[in-house]
């Protein structure tokens, strides 16, 4: 069986360029299944991990239309409802936050800061107190506007920072500034560019963003908590019964996502499995265009003896070699290749998936590779090789060799 696998990684040789150009589209075809699954993979991981700031006892209310107003008496009524242990109003805007000579964009979010652990599980501080509601100067900041980690932080408990927004009124647009002192600041929780940026945030009373932001007891949404998540559902549909709203929770925030994420991925793994079928057509073209080559070569080959299966058994190698090549260099280069993928994903930030002091603020996702994709991959490609080349390996064992010999 060696000199058999040593003539056929000879045949190989002699046709280096045809042999190279065919071990590429196998490694090519491989090499995007492994990238595009560990990504996928490492993309709901991701989304999960990130949701799992929110309490899943959560619904997040917002009006669908202007012509809505959330007010006490909405809350009031839908407080009456069965399952609602909590409801929770807010007032959110983009501001700009001014500390020293720095400026940064942020969202302000008014809230009754004692309910915050609700909202988000994992919510703590990492320096300072919350913010009372009586209190119409204390803010908290989130952890990646502050970085405290860094040598200059951003802001400190106890320093001064300014919010400034732009308001407009009969058509005329000022800027409302007001100080704050920075009370307390929040720990790291991983939720920089997620659909809740609780670390880019910062949050104040829900009296005084009432006031700042001149909302007169209107807010902007609510955050409902129910007793249990199995109740989310029920209390979904009673509420949309009532008013005009839209209604999330984070568990059909990752269903979707998730089906999203999974169909992406079908795709571009169909695309894969395209791409390892012309890798076959190319070993079939390769390994027939040999036989052709050497039609002399097997029938002095049968001439000495060699029976068909010999002959079957050493066209097949030939296929064997490339699958094994090609597949085998194809799982690193896809581990490369969903490396590089998340890189131009994430616009270089956090691409190693770990908090690395507050600084990052971008998509923080790392791809995943599990075992069985590369056994399955591998398998794939050997196989495929095989079957491929198994047409241009009979032709060859069914040779005549009486005309082959002739052959010229």
């Amino acid at each position: 069986m060696t000199s058999f696998f040593y003539m056929s990684w000879q045949a190989l040789t002699d046709r280096k360029l045809r042999s190279t150009l065919t071990i590429i589209m196998v490694l090519i075809g491989s090499a995007l299944i492994i990238a595009v699954n560990g990504m996928s993979k490492g993309t709901v991981v991701y989304i999960d991990k990130q949701l799992d700031i929110l309490n899943p006892n959560i619904l997040v209310i917002t009006p669908r239309s202007s012509d809505l107003e959330l007010t006490d008496y909405e809350i009031g009524e839908i407080s009456q409802i069965d399952g609602i242990s909590q409801v929770i109003p807010f007032i959110q805007s983009g501001v700009q936050v001014s500390s020293g000579q720095d400026d940064l964009a942020s969202i302000v979010v008014g809230i009754d800061n004692n309910m915050l652990d609700l909202i988000f599980p994992t919510f703590a501080l990492h320096s300072g107190v919350i913010v009372p509601e009586s209190d119409s100067f204390g803010i908290i900041l989130g952890n990646d506007l502050v970085r405290p980690e860094d040598e200059n932080p951003f802001a400190k408990v106890g320093d001064v920072v300014k919010l400034a927004y732009q308001k407009t009124e009969e058509h005329r647009t000022t800027v409302e500034e007001k100080s704050f002192y920075v009370r307390g600041v929040m720990d790291y929780i991983g939720s920089s560019g997620m659909l809740v940026p609780v670390d880019d945030m910062c949050f104040i009373s829900l009296r005084e963003a009432d006031q700042y932001f001149d909302r007169n007891g209107i807010y902007d949404g609510l955050y409902v908590i129910t007793a249990d998540d199995s109740l989310n559902r029920e209390i979904r549909d009673q509420i949309n019964s009532l008013y005009d709203v839209s209604i999330l929770n984070p568990k059909m925030i990752v269903s979707v996502i998730n089906q999203i994420s999974t169909a992406v991925a079908d795709f571009v793994n169909n695309i894969a499995v395209v791409s390892l079928g012309v890798a076959a057509v190319g070993i079939i073209t390769t390994l027939y265009t040999s036989m052709l080559e050497r039609t002399k070569e097997i029938g002095t080959l049968k001439a000495l003896g060699y029976t068909k299966r010999q002959i079957l058994v050493l066209f097949l190698n030939e296929a064997l070699i490339i699958g094994l090549i090609g597949g085998t260099i194809g799982l690193g280069l896809g581990v490369v290749l969903g490396q590089v993928m998340n890189e131009l994903v994430s616009g270089g930030g956090g691409g190693n998936g770990e908090y690395n002091g507050g600084g990052g603020g971008g998509w923080n996702m790392i791809p995943i590779f599990e075992p069985h994709i590369f056994v399955f991959t591998w398998v794939l490609a050997v196989i495929l090789s095989m079957a491929a080349g198994f047409y241009p390996a009979w032709r060859a064992a069914e040779l005549d060799p009486v005309v082959a010999l002739r052959k010229e």
